[in-house]
């Protein structure tokens, strides 16, 4: 199809226009500056403008086009080319880019002055927006590593937008497009139209914005009192519904006026629910200043679960346990490992001897490397039977690294993959987790089991 622009055209999606140069109806060129003809109309509801879907010969392209009603005011006029040269000039990955702004004469058909109807060409953006996305995936919710990712993209875009005086003032999930490269995009701009709409709202006596996105926006700018912190609320909203897989509308409490969506959220760091909840609070003063303050605290975030290096013991020299009773065998040499497999083996042993305690009450004398006899305390003058080892000086430095939460009985077991990438747990909730070593992301859980797992091995 190719479609007539002339606002006043009688039939501009006439069947002939498909295979004319000019409309059939109306007589108008179709192929705009030469370049571009027009498929179809996305939308005639952004207030001051129409959205269609062009094409340069096999490649799709945006067209915004001035409404025929602000033609004459020249002021608006000159702010909808200022916005188109502002644009160009924006250049991020994460922002269409302006291919064209041009004036096209339509027919003198209707009019007595036939106007000059103004465009501007934008980039389409290949692949899904993240609405579409979820759909796909079945509305499961993102994993906390993509939310910090995606959150950084989308804040980085908000920079440069924030940088050049415009606000985008329509962020939803629905406007988030996700290029096949991986980055995200932003579209359907507030910044390709604020200044002009804002004036001509001004004009007419209204307030600055009319965009409205339920669940989304934030009450200052549904009074007409939109600010860059309102984009803040809303891309807060956004990563809510990815991390969900639930509309804030859905757990919205109008009662108590109050959005209770942390308890449906799973292992994600207070941290960035609380840095969220900063960006959607209710009072503008209270939400991040600006962007570079919500990167540093993405930052921050990102530095916290970042398992800490643990410094590796050096093995003391090994010594020879000899039983008083039977001096000629030696028990098996064992070595200090690295430190996590060395504590792990140290609560095994540790249980094991207390099992042999229990079976064998009766105190034993055990002989030092020097073959001298060290007998055993007298049971009278013992509390509690806790056996001594030898520990390495460096073990004082071992430190916590990560905490993996998931299970919700006591963890029986575990097992590190040679590579050093993977561990398993299996607990008596009767289900094994697979995790990432490095970042303690939860990969899998298997719950088949029907009882506890008691041990795990990894071949």
């Amino acid at each position: 199809m190719s479609l007539c622009i002339n606002p006043k055209c009688p039939r501009p999606d006439h069947p002939g226009n498909d295979h004319s140069r000019y409309c059939v109806r109306c007589g108008s060129d179709l192929l705009l500056n030469d370049r571009y003809r027009v498929l179809r109309l996305l939308s005639d509801k952004t207030g001051f403008g129409k959205i269609y879907e062009a094409y340069e010969h096999t490649t799709p392209k945006i067209l915004k086009v001035l409404k025929e009603s602000w033609n004459t005011n020249s002021k608006v006029v000159e702010l909808f080319e200022q916005e188109a040269r502002v644009l160009g000039k924006l250049d991020h990955p994460g922002i269409p880019k302006v291919d064209d702004y041009f004036q096209h004469s339509v027919s003198s058909q209707g009019w007595t002055t036939p106007p000059l109807v103004h465009c501007i060409v934008m980039e389409k953006v290949d692949g899904l927006n993240l609405d579409e996305w979820m759909v796909q995936q079945g509305n499961h919710p993102i994993a906390q590593t993509q939310a910090l990712r995606w959150l950084k993209q989308v804040v980085e875009v908000l920079g440069v937008v924030h940088a050049n005086h415009y606000f985008h003032r329509d962020i939803k999930p629905g406007n988030i497009m996700l290029h096949r490269s991986g980055q995200l995009v932003l579209i359907d701009f507030g910044t390709a139209r604020d200044l002009t709409y804002s004036y001509a709202s001004k004009l007419q006596g209204h307030r600055i914005t009319a965009v409205v996105s339920p669940g989304f926006t934030p009450h200052e700018q549904s009074n007409g009192q939109a600010v860059p912190q309102s984009d803040f609320f809303a891309l807060g909203r956004s990563f809510v519904q990815l991390l969900t897989g639930n509309h804030p509308s859905e757990m919205y409490d109008p009662q108590e006026d109050e959005l209770h969506w942390r308890d449906h959220t799973t292992n994600v760091s207070p941290l960035l629910l609380d840095l969220l909840d900063r960006m959607m609070a209710r009072k503008v003063g209270d939400r991040p200043v600006d962007t570079r303050a919500i990167l540093q605290q993405i930052t921050e975030i990102e530095k916290s679960l970042q398992p800490q290096p643990i410094k590796s013991p050096t093995a003391p020299p090994r010594k020879s346990i000899v039983p008083a009773v039977k001096s000629s065998t030696l028990l098996p040499r064992k070595s200090y490992l690295p430190a996590v497999v060395a504590i792990s083996g140290l609560v095994i042993l540790g249980g094991a001897i207390g099992y042999w305690l229990k079976l064998n009450p009766n105190p034993i004398a055990i002989s030092s490397p020097s073959d001298t006899p060290i007998s055993a305390p007298n049971a009278s003058e013992q509390t509690s039977p806790t056996p001594s080892f030898p520990m390495p000086s460096d073990y004082a430095n071992l430190a916590l690294a990560n905490t993996l939460s998931g299970h919700s009985r006591p963890v029986n077991s575990v097992a590190i993959s040679a590579d050093g990438q993977t561990i398993v747990s299996g607990s008596e909730d009767s289900t094994i987790k697979v995790w990432n070593l490095k970042t303690g992301e939860l990969l899998q859980t298997l719950s088949a089991h029907s009882d506890t797992v008691f041990s795990i091995a990894i071949s």
